[in-house]
């Protein structure tokens, strides 16, 4: 049996693109798309209305979008507060060192400003919010990273693009589920002829090791309708221009877990039980007048304020009230809101408002426990998608071979009495040193040190001017600019 030649890169691409025009494939992939436009609907606010309203009629149906509210908080935990100037802290690392556990950061000023230069070019923290809202909503993120000298990227820097997870797919082998082998970002154009809408692909392809960038349009002509608009050339550098990780971890399937997994139908029943509440008040709030023992032309009017008589000694008026209090809805209510917090594994500090002053940070950590599992997940994930990212902008850079030690922030508010206690203790105890205590309370070690040292020069100078002073029989006056000091001089002014 003669040897199989290989495919030319040009062919590979073509069997790819008929790989994902298969009829099995399609469907997985609108199966995706619709459960990730269905996630962003949630989030924006778009929840289906539940009580039929009537043209002119007035819609009780009320929308309360914790969706939104569990996303954002599980990104604010995660990267920071925007509002307060959070941003990630990361030291930089040579790749063969195996540990980072007491290991002391290198003489890499250069790289780490050059990196931090790419990210706040590109967003800074507004761009750590974009990856989690995304990853937090559909369970998966990409980023594709543009060198400086593609010809698209005007901006002398490299540049990172957070891609919509609906137009990425991804293909995996056969034998492997957790390896890609190739990405596909789809989308429609505006043809230059014609003015008709043409649907493009870009295809990263890991072919004999080398990944391959190629780019097609749809002419819909038969199997291979896909015809080159940039011809497959390799890609100069050995990772993939498309960097993503999963959000929460799946161990069913390539693509993560989104944060609104088991939520969204929980956020549906208590839109429907607000929204029936909300309309029986609105009922109840306008009651009905019932008449018994009487017919209605035996109601007179009298000249007294509208008031009405009827002779009918039997005949009773009343409105007619709501005989419950809805406390079993108002119930049902909270029991829902717990129910979504709990599953979603994070913490509702609105529970805590009415004993806020007396919980601990033991206690607090307790409460968040299950928020803080969720968190810790979230870290492994992003905090490996990071590295990989900066590897790459590293080596644009020209900083290869170096990798990135994430210093994630603690998310919960402290009682900082109990914290700084706690070290005192520990210090005086002998279990740490001063330089981990003063680490721990966010300062720089090496910045106090030269502080100190600086405000014990200036005492020891301050008490030598002074005794001199005194010895020479005199005493020192106030310290001002240009102000004598000297005999006879007073200290302090009456």
């Amino acid at each position: 049996m003669p040897d199989e030649q290989p495919l030319s890169p040009l062919d590979a691409f073509a069997a790819l693109n008929l790989r994902l025009d298969d009829s099995a494939a399609l469907s997985e992939r609108g199966k995706r798309i619709a459960m990730l436009t269905d996630a962003r609907n949630y989030y924006d606010g778009y929840h289906p209305k539940h009580l039929t309203v009537k043209a002119g009629e007035f819609d009780p149906n009320i929308i309360i979008n914790l969706c939104r509210s569990i996303v954002n908080k599980s990104v604010a935990w995660l990267f920071g507060d925007v509002l307060r100037g959070e941003f990630l802290d990361f030291d930089l690392r040579p790749d063969d060192q195996v540990s980072d556990d007491g290991a002391e950061p290198g003489d890499y000023t250069e790289p780490e400003a050059w990196l931090t230069r790419v990210w706040m070019a590109n967003g800074g923290a507004r761009l750590l919010q974009r990856l989690g809202r995304r990853g937090a909503i559909s369970g998966h993120v990409f980023v594709k990273v543009v060198p400086e000298t593609d010809p698209d990227n005007a901006t002398g820097l490299p540049r990172l693009v957070v891609l919509q997870p609906d137009r990425v797919s991804v293909v995996t082998r056969g034998d492997d589920d957790d390896t890609a082998e190739a990405y596909v970002i789809e989308w429609a154009e505006m043809a230059r002829r014609g003015g008709k809408a043409v649907q493009v692909r870009q295809v990263f392809a890991r072919l004999d090791g080398a990944w391959w960038v190629g780019q097609f349009a749809d002419t819909g002509r038969g199997k291979n309708k896909w015809v080159p608009t940039v011809e497959p050339a390799v890609w100069p550098y050995t990772w993939c221009p498309i960097v993503e990780w999963q959000n929460q971890p799946n161990d069913d399937g390539y693509y993560g877990l989104s944060d609104l997994e088991d939520l969204t139908s929980i956020n549906d029943g208590l839109n429907f039980l607000v929204s029936n509440t909300n309309k029986i008040l609105y009922l109840h709030g306008h009651p009905k007048t019932i008449g018994t023992g009487f017919e209605a032309d035996a109601v007179q009017d009298t000249a007294i304020d509208a008031f009405w008589t009827v002779p009918n000694p039997e005949a009773k008026v009343y409105n007619l009230e709501m005989q419950s209090d809805l406390s079993s809805a108002a119930n049902l209510t909270q029991f829902l809101q717990r129910a979504f917090w709990d599953i979603g594994r994070d913490m509702d500090l609105s529970t805590l408002q009415d004993r806020i002053g007396q919980v601990t940070n033991f206690g607090l950590r307790v409460l968040a426990s299950a928020a803080l599992e969720k968190l810790g997940e979230k870290r492994l994930a992003y905090g490996g998608g990071l590295d990989r990212l900066n590897r790459a902008l590293l080596e644009l850079g020209g900083y290869p071979q170096l990798k990135t030690v994430v210093h994630w922030r603690n998310p919960l508010p402290e009682d900082q009495t109990d914290e700084v206690q706690r070290l005192k203790a520990e210090l005086e105890m002998g279990l740490v040193s001063k330089e981990t205590a003063s680490r721990e309370r966010g300062r720089d070690w090496e910045e106090e040190q030269q502080r100190i040292a600086n405000d014990q020069a200036a005492g020891t100078n301050l008490g030598a001017l002074l005794l001199g002073s005194f010895e020479r029989g005199g005493v020192a006056g106030p310290l001002r600019p240009g102000g004598p000091i000297g005999p006879g001089t007073p200290i302090f002014k009456e």
